[in-house]
């Protein structure tokens, strides 16, 4: 039997062990990929640590679990009943998966699906353990399968470790296409300066947003958001006065969209301030995933025609599209009315990105994202195929480049 190497998690709140275990064999509509390079997360330690305890309705696949949210490399095999993707080709592993058969999957709608899980992460109802056991395998083993559907296909100028970046931005994508913003319209980024919220300032910008407000506490990072767009881009300090009030010093009759990327652990009352800044007819969406209770009163929502919208992670569909935006600059190439380089954008306000070696997923790796209280984004790249354990390598961001990656390959444009 063929093996391959996995970092599996053994017991909650241990760490993750390098094990031998069988290359899976795809199903009829599955692909067999393998993996390149996969993100770790900043909120992994939590999830493999206390959310058994926080969300006890969100289940963890039952242990031992390989983990791996965003995982990108190259098909090796696909199912008799596949037909649009073969062995060679490269691609992104949209890790969202529903049960393949109820209306709202049927119509290209897994997120609505009772059963929507992230394979190598959590589940979202009582048809998870369902999800996991079908589809075992994910980004910190050397191969897994996946559905054919969920594939988003890669173009040669973006690499497997940039694409392990494309969970967070294809959440803040979905989000901000929730939102309805148009061209020349405005939008409040709460929480701009973190994984979440780079990305959805990336992406608010890329969309003709005329105004983005980026809200957050650290004003060297708010500054470096800054300076992607000077004449649109407008910080609003955490601490320097209420959101609401600062939002309207900027725009008095408000923004026309809100995106709140604040994690699990937020004050709540940062969400309600913020909505303050909202001007009538607006949309607030919610992909941060604030807990607990956020008094609203329906009466001024109803007279204000306000909405608030949950946006949970992104479509396959939607991951097309988001691919579709990130182009290769080209010598003598006209420059596009928005030209944002992902490569010179911190995932966080720390501005690093750590490389790792399958091999230290257990240690190193695990105790870097643990370090990172949900500041940065990392991912690791899985061992060459001889095996050679390779040293960890940062990749700097801003003025300073990496030997090993050029950071003028990849940029989003506005699309009219």
């Amino acid at each position: 039997m063929n093996m391959m190497r996995a970092a599996r998690l053994h017991e909650i709140g241990g760490s993750f062990s390098i094990d031998q275990i069988p290359i899976p064999t795809p199903g009829r509509h599955e692909v067999r990929v393998k993996v390149e390079a996969c993100g770790l997360i900043p909120n992994l330690r939590n999830v493999v640590t206390h959310f058994p305890s926080w969300y006890p309705f969100l289940p963890l696949p039952a242990l031992p679990a390989t983990f791996g949210l965003d995982s990108a490399g190259t098909v090796t095999a696909v199912g008799e009943g596949v037909t649009a993707w073969k062995a060679g080709d490269r691609v992104y592993v949209n890790p969202g998966i529903g049960c393949g058969e109820c209306r709202y999957c049927r119509q290209g709608e897994p997120t609505r699906c009772d059963s929507y899980t992230f394979m190598g992460y959590f589940g979202f109802g009582p048809g998870s353990q369902a999800i996991f056991e079908r589809y075992p395998h994910a980004g910190y083993g050397e191969y897994l399968t996946a559905p054919a559907a969920n594939l988003v296909r890669l173009p040669d100028t973006l690499s497997s470790a940039q694409a392990a970046r494309l969970g967070y931005l294809g959440t803040a994508y979905s989000a901000i296409r929730k939102s309805a913003l148009r061209p020349g319209q405005s939008v409040l980024i709460l929480g701009a300066t973190g994984t979440l919220g780079v990305g959805a300032t990336l992406l608010a910008l890329a969309f003709g947003a005329a105004r983005v407000l980026v809200v957050a506490r650290d004003r060297t990072a708010l500054e470096r958001l800054v300076a992607l767009a000077p004449q649109r881009v407008v910080p609003v300090v955490l601490g320097e006065g209420g959101i609401a009030e600062q939002a309207r010093r900027h725009l008095p009759d408000g923004v026309d969209a809100m995106l709140d990327t604040l994690g699990a652990k937020a004050p709540a009352e940062l969400s309600v301030d913020a909505m303050g800044a909202v001007a009538r007819g607006g949309r607030i969406v919610q992909i941060g995933g604030v807990a607990g209770p956020i008094p609203i009163d329906p009466h001024p929502f109803m007279c204000a025609q306000l909405q608030y919208i949950g946006s949970l992670w992104f479509t396959p569909t939607e991951g097309d599209e988001l691919v579709g935006m990130i182009l290769p600059r080209r010598m003598g190439e006209a420059q596009p009315a928005v030209d944002i380089d992902f490569q010179q954008v911190p995932c966080g306000t720390k501005g690093t990105t750590q490389q790792l070696t399958l091999t230290n997923v257990g240690n190193a790796a695990f105790d870097f994202t643990g370090s990172l209280q949900g500041a940065d984004a990392s991912f690791f790249q899985v061992d060459a195929p001889t095996g050679t354990p390779r040293a960890p390598r940062y990749f700097p961001h801003a003025s300073r480049q990496s030997s090993s990656e050029s950071p003028s390959s990849m940029r989003t444009i506005a699309r009219g």
